[in-house]
């Protein structure tokens, strides 16, 4: 059986023979001359040319060999096929005279056994021919080419997950790919059959499977009678003809269901077939709510309007009853078990919900229909009533939002009423007023009154008969205090218009009162329902319909949009409602104005006693270093105590003093040594008696200075490699894992200090927080490592030009040699017995009190400046946070460039310190103030200045020059840093009387402060802020900054109150596309908000989530430091970024290389006008 076959009249021989062997390879039979052909991409239906000609598709085989075989034959054959489990032929196709023979006489013989599912005995089975069975028959047929393989798919449908069975013939058999010459149009069938095993069964009962070799297009006839015989035709087709004409038959009997099976798992065919079952639901909705039922409008667990879900409903419901479509609208509103639910169902015959608890949740409402007779009368078809939930729920009561909730919802229901029914009882009437002025205050804040609401309040078990008289003056004052709350509420808005609770909504103490006796007559359970209960509860209705004829009805239409447009305006109105009443927001309002000023005082108290805490400490450690040094230095030289065993160690104990450098200590003793030698060769020429001319003195001093430097032990400061330890802090920050970097290295050029390694790391740092501010760039490591080494490289180059430049400046023999003119000098002078006085007051007043002077101004001038900024003209733009951010966007409005908002937008931080420092220049340029400011604070140094000359001369104690200086220096050690070594040198070789010298000093600050004046004169502003220690903008930018976070998604700045909050938020958020986003397949900008996606399905990426998709929903486990409210509204309501994303929706798609969003129309009808006035700037 195994002898290879040489021509193709053998291979119908080598089939038949092991078919009749019941070999599994029966159709696995070629010539040996065939190799074979390489892998298509099409099925086994679809055509490959074959390169060797030697090569034959099975069905060809199979169908050539029924062809040829007679009726036993074929019977015999499809007896032994159905054996191997092989798919037999049931319409079989003959080329040469187009007929087509239905095998049907063929199967006669096959037996099939099988146990279904639904045979109650365990030991049952059924046993029948398989041709007589009244099996379903379930068809697969293909429409045009397609790319996967139906008849794999089959068998693999067919098989069970332990046994894999080749049923029908496929692509990837032997020869499967082969094109097909004479059995296109075939169909071959198979049969499942279950064994009674649940584990194993794929299908419970029995089914027949039909497999159309070919298009259906070409075979028409076997494509009609499988519609016909079929339980179900499944057809295989490629996605682009869905737009095309299926063909269809007519002749089919019932109503066929499609059932189409793409090649590919597309998300949008599931969200349209999702769709397509849920299309019928609103108009089902809305049939429902004509027959009486209630439809929930506020759901009660997320305290949300489903918009999308309503807009649906009601579209419905106008389609079905217009032009009988006009409506009125009663609510009902009161404290939970008040019997809100109880009065509706009474008042109109509805079964809402009732129970002695929390039994309604959120708000539902309910239709009924006007009779005829009255519809003219009341000019309404519908009456809508509304049931909402208690308010000052016990079980909302310890949540934080409580009040929040419940004035949210209080608002929405009376804002779509019209008319208002508010229940009060005396145990909770104050909770009720609190109600009513946060929706008197909502209506303000929301500015969207475009009608005054009736309402009623109804007073809950009184059953006086004379009541309403009696309590006239109660009704007067409930309406006193509500109209004192609406001045409060409209005081805090600055709508001054607004007068009285009145002009908000329609209420009369004559007839806005009614007065309900208890629901029940007694005790209950037994007791029976009080009748003065059901005629005040008619009386009421009676009314209300009193009021229905003053009122123009709504639409459906025009109450939706009416829904819509308030619950906008609710959702983004989340100040006011989480207040308990208007008295409390004002006294938040008040208390946020005190405590701002409070904080700025504080902060500036904080920084002035720092100051001078540092220069207290400072002029301590000064003290400190001078005695340890002393201390050091005197011990060595007595030599007690076996010092010279320890010698080696003498330059490690003054390393341990940190504080005091080995540089400083030899430059001190260097000065001191000098001095000593000074003073010693001043004895010896004054011993001699001779006069010495001035050449023969500097003689005597160039050789006197040159032997002492030389005996001098000299070790110098040692110079580092800035660029060395630079690379090494980079790899080490690259292990773990601009222009702020410019300037931080700038500053530290301006501060003149020595090189240090927590320079670099802070860069570092600040590289860090950029990069992950701008995550949504998809930066890849490559580029940080670029970034990293470019800014470190500049850096290292700064950094080690300035410790250059502090070795030289600090450099002992620099230093002394600096000092040598001064040493000269002073020799001289004491040799010739001169008077210093004018000498030495000018050396103090240049060396020491300038310096200090203008160190002292440069720290606190920015100070000053930023508390000018805050209290004067400016303190309406940097109040708050809130105002400055209004202000700098009606700015940017005014401007209208988009270069500035390009700015704005991608550099937040730059754009406002910018902002702050041109608001900063034009104020102290102008009347010049910024040179007024600098004498003011001059003026009170020098002030103190002469104050401590003149105490010090008075005083007795300080005979000599040097203790006159220093007490000076101490007097003002709170203000101005004098270095005690500047101090030592002037008052070293110092003759001059104490006295005389403090006349000398008075004409030298006179002096210096005329200099200094002059000086403010000269210098530019822009020189002026580059040498402050304290950046005015700096300090105002902290101010108005919070926290400085912004959102991930649309980069909005933190809108929380102060720095140490739990959770970040924004009020508004602004589109997606303003910040890079974009679709990712259409490549289009986003005009989504954060809110709404993230009440979506839809997914992100970014750096975060490295890169992987990640839901919306689920943003909390990425950033878990934010809060983002869901919200199902599409559009985003801030009508400022609505404006801005609508004008310069293409330059912002130019820029970030993105195609332009789809505008929403009513957003291109906005104006600048409607834009500056959604900011909400006070005049």
């Amino acid at each position: 059986m195994n002898v290879p076959v040489q021509s193709l009249s053998d291979l119908p021989w080598l089939f038949l023979k092991r078919l009749m062997m019941l070999q599994r390879t029966a159709r696995s039979v070629k010539c040996s001359s065939s190799d074979g052909t390489e892998d298509s991409e099409w099925d086994d239906d679809q055509e490959a040319e074959s390169d060797c000609p030697q090569s034959v598709n099975p069905l060809d085989i199979l169908t050539a060999v029924f062809l040829c075989s007679d009726s036993f034959l074929q019977q015999e054959m499809i007896i032994k096929m159905s054996m191997c489990q092989f798919a037999v032929p049931l319409l079989l196709p003959n080329t040469d005279n187009s007929q087509i023979t239905l095998m049907l006489w063929a199967m006669r013989d096959i037996v099939k056994k099988y146990i279904p599912h639904t045979l109650s005995d365990p030991s049952a089975f059924v046993e029948e021919r398989i041709a007589l069975s009244e099996l379903p028959l379930v068809s697969f047929v293909r429409l045009g080419r397609c790319n996967i393989s139906k008849s794999e798919i089959l068998n693999k449908l067919l098989s069970n997950p332990q046994q894999y069975t080749d049923t029908f013939v496929h692509f990837n058999m032997d020869c499967g790919n082969i094109s097909k010459k004479i059995s296109d149009g075939l169909v071959d069938m198979a049969w499942y059959l279950p064994c009674g095993n649940k584990n194993i069964d794929v299908f419970p009962e029995p089914v027949a499977i039909a497999n159309l070799r070919g298009d259906i297009q070409n075979f028409r006839t076997q494509y009609t009678f499988l519609c016909e015989a079929s339980t179900a035709v499944f057809v295989f087709f490629e996605s682009q003809l869905l737009d095309s004409q299926l063909i269809s038959v007519p002749s089919q009997k019932s109503t066929p269901q499609q059932f189409f099976v793409g090649d590919s798992n597309n998300e949008n065919i599931k969200d349209a077939l999702y769709r397509k079952q849920l299309e019928h639901l609103p108009k089902l909705c809305a049939q429902l709510l004509l027959d009486g039922f209630s439809l929930e409008l506020v759901d009660g667990d997320s305290s949300n309007i489903p918009e999308k879900w309503i807009t649906s409903v009601f579209s419905e419901l106008n389609a079905l009853v217009e032009p009988k479509n006009k409506i009125m609208v009663v609510t009902v509103l009161g404290v939970q078990s008040s019997g809100k639910s109880t009065l509706l169902n009474t008042m109109f015959g509805v079964q809402f919900a009732v129970s002695s608890g929390r039994c309604t949740r959120g708000a539902f409402m309910q239709l009924i229909k006007v009779t005829e007779e009255r519809k003219a009368e009341l000019q309404c078809d519908y009456i809508m009533i509304i049931d909402t939930e208690g308010l000052k729920s016990p079980e909302l009561a310890q949540l934080d939002n409580s009040y929040e909730h419940d004035n949210e919802l209080a608002t929405l229901v009376v804002g779509l009423s019209d008319v208002t029914i508010v229940i009060i009882a005396m145990e909770n009437s104050t909770e009720m007023k609190d109600i009513l002025q946060i929706i008197v205050h909502a209506f303000l804040r929301m500015e969207e009154i475009g009608k005054k609401h009736k309402c009623l309040f109804v007073h809950q078990n009184v059953a006086d008969v004379s009541a309403h008289n009696s309590n006239m003056r109660d009704r007067k004052f409930l309406l006193e205090q509500l109209d004192e709350m609406t001045q409060a509420a409209a005081k805090m808005e600055n709508k001054l218009e607004v007068k009285k609770f009145t002009d908000l909504m329609n209420y009369d103490t004559e007839t806005g009162d009614h007065y309900f006796p208890g629901l029940w007559h007694g005790n209950p359970p037994m007791a029976p329902v009080s009748i003065g209960y059901s005629e005040s509860v008619y009386a009421l209705k009676k009314h209300i319909m009193e009021i229905f004829k003053c009122y123009k009805p709504s639409t459906i239409n025009e109450f939706l949009k009416w829904t819509k447009d308030l619950w906008t305006a609710v959702k983004f109105e989340n100040f006011i409602f989480s207040f308990r009443n208007s008295l409390v927001a004002d006294a938040y309002m008040k208390l946020c104005t005190e405590y701002n000023r409070w904080d700025w005082t504080l902060r500036k108290q904080m920084h002035t006693w720092t100051l001078e805490a540092e220069t207290n400490a400072e002029s301590e450690l000064s003290k400190g270093q001078d005695k340890i040094i002393a201390k050091i230095q005197s011990y060595y030289e007595q030599g007690e105590g076996h010092v010279e065993l320890v010698e080696s160690y003498r330059q490690d104990f003054i390393n341990s003093a940190k504080s005091l450098k080995t540089e400083l200590s030899n430059s001190i003793r260097i000065k001191l040594d000098a001095a000593v030698s000074l003073l010693d060769l001043l004895k010896n020429c004054r011993e001699k008696k001779a006069h010495m001319s001035d050449s023969t003195l500097d003689e005597a001093f160039e050789k006197m200075w040159q032997e002492t430097v030389r005996t001098l032990s000299y070790t110098g400061l040692q110079k580092q490699d800035i660029i060395t330890k630079v690379l090494h802090h980079l790899r080490k920050n690259l292990e773990s894992r601009g222009n702020e970097c410019r300037d931080f290295v700038e500053a530290k050029r301006e501060s003149k200090d020595d090189y240090d390694d927590t320079h670099i790391g802070e860069i570092l740092n600040m590289i860090d927080e950029k990069l992950k501010t701008h995550e949504d760039l998809k930066l890849k490591e490559d580029f940080e490592l670029s970034l990293k080494l470019h800014i470190c490289g500049f850096a290292s180059r700064e950094f080690q030009k300035i410790h250059n430049q502090f070795i030289q400046e600090n450099n002992p023999r620099t230093a002394l040699e600096n000092a040598k003119q001064t040493y000269h000098s002073d020799f001289i002078d004491l040799y010739r017995e001169r008077d210093q006085c004018q000498k030495k007051a000018d050396e103090f007043m240049s060396n020491c009190l300038k310096p200090a002077l203008e160190k002292y101004m440069s720290e606190v001038l920015g100070t000053e400046m930023a508390d000018k900024m805050v209290t004067g003209e400016n303190s309406a733009i940097f109040g708050t946070r809130t105002t400055f951010q209004q202000f700098i966007l009606k700015n940017i409005l005014d401007e209208f460039e988009f270069k500035t908002y390009r700015r704005f937008i991608k550099s937040y931080e730059t754009y406002v310190k910018g902002f702050i420092f041109d608001k900063i220049r034009k104020h102290f340029t102008a009347e010049n103030r910024m040179i007024k400011l600098e004498e003011k604070v001059l003026n009170e140094v020098i002030s103190e200045i002469i104050q401590a000359i003149e105490d010090t001369e008075q005083d007795p104690k300080k005979n000599d020059i040097k203790g006159f200086i220093q007490d000076i220096c101490r007097k003002l050690q709170k203000r101005l840093v004098i270095p005690s070594d500047v101090v030592d040198k002037i008052s070293t070789l110092n003759n001059a009387n104490p006295k005389k010298n403090s006349e000398f000093l008075l004409c030298s600050v006179k002096e210096m402060d005329k200099s200094l004046k002059a000086s403010f004169q000269a210098r530019d502003f822009q020189s002026k802020i580059r040498h402050l220690q304290t950046k005015p903008q700096d300090v105002l930018f902290k101010r108005v900054q919070g926290c400085g976070k912004q959102c991930p998604f649309c980069k909005a700045p933190c809108e929380a109150g102060g720095e140490a909050h739990a959770k970040h938020f924004v009020s508004v958020h602004r589109p997606e596309g303003l910040s890079r986003y974009r679709f990712d397949d259409s490549k289009k900008l986003v005009t989504d908000i954060c809110t709404s996606s993230v009440y979506s399905d839809s997914c992100f990426k970014c750096r975060d989530t490295n890169d992987q998709w990640h839901p919306y929903k689920k943003y909390s486990q990425i950033y878990p430091d934010w809060r983002i409210d869901p919200d199902p509204n599409k559009e985003p309501l801030d009508v400022y970024w609505k404006y801005v994303m609508a004008q310069f929706n293409e330059k912002f798609a130019e820029e970030y290389n993105a195609k332009p969003a789809d505008i929403y129309s009513l957003w291109k009808s906005i104006t600048k006008v409607d834009a500056e006035k959604s900011l909400k700037i006070e005049k």
